[in-house]
């Protein structure tokens, strides 16, 4: 279930696209950027009150019957399990920054290419759509052969195809572009479906969620500003300076590996 998280970034970008290539310009800055934002906050509402209706799950359930649970779980988690905070949001930032790079900064980045916006929306929606089944098969594969061995292999994938991804972008080749991308995106996506059942199993029940909630926020600090410093990375020389960015992904990614090297697999927990 975990490993469907990411379906949410594929659909914003599709609508995102749908806009720009039904809506006449002038009415797309005038008010048609808005409608992601009103559909989010529609479906933001809708999934407040399907939370409400949801029980909980047996595990806490035993917990909350048996007296056990916590007062301040956030502040008594970061306490006793600081480390694995620390280790695990490492891991959302490795894994982050990728995604970022192949949904978000490619529309940036090709558009400083002087590539057509639409086009690169179209980079970048067909990329995410096919990180959706990936993340699922990380699921899975991580339930079959454990969570390190997706989490390491998904990291070494990417180091191999980073550089080669700008390569191509700077190519401006079309099929290429859209290739590479979903190749990059389909192996950060089945790293992620792995993560996101790894963060949680990381953690006793009556912690569970306030630590691996601390862990993906906190790292999502780090992944939130990516565009910010990939692109002032490269600041406005893509066929120079992309090899500075590249090489700052792959140290991230080397991080990353070396973080699930010297981490337990808590698949049995």
């Amino acid at each position: 279930v975990w490993s469907t998280s990411q379906v949410a970034s594929s659909v914003g970008t599709i609508i995102m696209l749908l806009l720009l290539l039904l809506l006449p310009h002038e009415a797309f800055l005038s008010w048609g950027w808005r409608v992601p934002f009103i559909v989010g906050f529609i479906v933001a509402i809708f999934g407040i009150i399907y939370r409400y209706t949801l029980a909980e799950s047996f595990l806490f359930s035993e917990v909350k019957e048996a007296g056990k649970t916590v007062r301040l779980p956030s502040l008594e988690v970061f306490r006793y399990y600081w480390s694995k905070i620390v280790k695990l949001l490492v891991l959302e930032i490795t894994l982050g920054v990728p995604f970022y790079t192949f949904a978000l900064i490619v529309i940036s980045y090709l558009v400083l290419l002087h590539v057509n916006p639409v086009y690169a929306m179209v980079v970048s929606a067909v990329g995410t759509a096919a990180g959706y089944p990936a993340a699922i098969l990380g699921g899975y594969l991580a339930d079959k052969v454990g969570r390190k061995p997706v989490l390491i292999y998904s990291q070494l994938g990417l180091i191999f195809i980073i550089i080669p991804w700008f390569i191509v972008m700077n190519s401006k080749i079309f099929p290429l572009m859209i290739l590479l991308n979903i190749i990059g995106i389909i192996s950060q996506e089945i790293g992620l479906g792995a993560f996101n059942v790894y963060v949680n199993e990381n953690f006793p029940t009556a912690y569970r969620v306030s630590g691996s909630s601390l862990a993906i926020q906190l790292g999502g600090i780090g992944v939130g500003f990516a565009p910010t410093y990939i692109m002032a990375i490269i600041d406005g020389h893509p066929y120079s300076n992309y090899i500075y960015a590249a090489i700052l992904e792959i140290i991230l990614l080397i991080i990353g590996i070396l973080v699930v090297l010297v981490m337990e697999e808590p698949r049995d927990n």
